[in-house]
């Protein structure tokens, strides 16, 4: 709010912008004389508002009565369109309030008011700069070689090992977050008949869990629920595992068999007659 000493004195009126661009703010300071003319005089505020700041901020003139003396209350809103500008004497600056003050920004200052102006942030710009613009040849050929030789030396150490067969050999799988390496032991012995028995036991386990599926799908459920249902976390090892063998061997169908991936997607028992 700002009581004017005397018509179309506003102090200063370049500080105006600093509104716009920061918090709103209500101020007043020394003595209240008065206008005269109220409706000529916001006229006239209204127009160098127009004139001088560019883009035009959000404003509100509102006439008020102070001991007996007609009064003026510039209400300036902060803007979206940040940064306004003050366009008039030959230059074209942004104020921002200071403590008790308006103040030219900062270059810094008004950078983040036309990231903001554009709905930007420092983090979600993209450089114009492209990789061929720059040689990275050293480095990259550096870290593969590294990369190459160290991968050479864990296969070629484990070949060492007693015990090893080609079926111990070291695994090795990327993904673009992730590098990983499988190291098998190779003093793990499993007897004959300690395999055979385990084997037994899996695909009892197995057959068990198929027809536990196709007792649950008696009804449609999907593929969280059916998981769930048998205890698996990992839905990619429980497709692999017991629904694709299912639906491969048509004791299980789709609801939706045209579209496989759907996320309405849900399954049915093959009734049998």
């Amino acid at each position: 709010m700002y009581p004017l000493k005397k018509p179309l004195i506003i102090d200063p009126f370049c500080a105006q912008t600093a509104p716009a661009n920061s918090a709103a703010v209500i101020m007043f300071h020394r003595k209240l004389i008065g206008l005269s003319n109220i409706q000529k005089d916001a006229e006239a505020i209204s127009r160098l508002i127009k004139e001088c700041i560019t883009p035009l901020p959000q404003f509100i003139l509102k006439p008020l009565l102070e001991d007996g003396k007609c009064l003026l209350a510039l209400d300036i809103s902060p803007g979206r369109s940040t940064p306004y500008y003050y366009k008039a004497d030959g230059v074209m600056e942004a104020y921002v309030r200071v403590g008790n003050e308006s103040a030219i920004a900062p270059d810094y200052i008004v950078n983040e008011l036309i990231l903001k102006g554009t709905n930007q942030s420092f983090d979600s710009l993209t450089t114009d700069a492209e990789k061929k613009d720059y040689s990275f040849t050293l480095l990259e050929a550096t870290y593969l070689e590294r990369r190459g030789s160290d991968l050479r030396k864990i296969v070629s150490e484990t070949e060492k090992l007693p015990g090893y067969t080609e079926t111990y050999k070291p695994e090795f799988s990327s993904t673009a977050t992730d590098f990983r390496v499988i190291l098998k032991n190779v003093n793990y012995q499993l007897s004959q008949k300690n395999l055979i028995s385990d084997q037994v036991s899996d695909q009892v386990k197995s057959q068990d869990t198929l027809h536990a599926v196709l007792d649950f799908c008696m009804t449609e459920k999907s593929k969280q629920e059916i998981c769930s249902f048998i205890g698996y976390r990992n839905l990619t090892y429980f497709t692999r595992k017991y629904l694709n063998p299912l639906l491969k061997s048509g004791q299980i169908k789709m609801t939706i068999p045209d579209k496989p991936n759907s996320r309405k997607q849900k399954y049915i028992t093959v009734r049998t007659e």
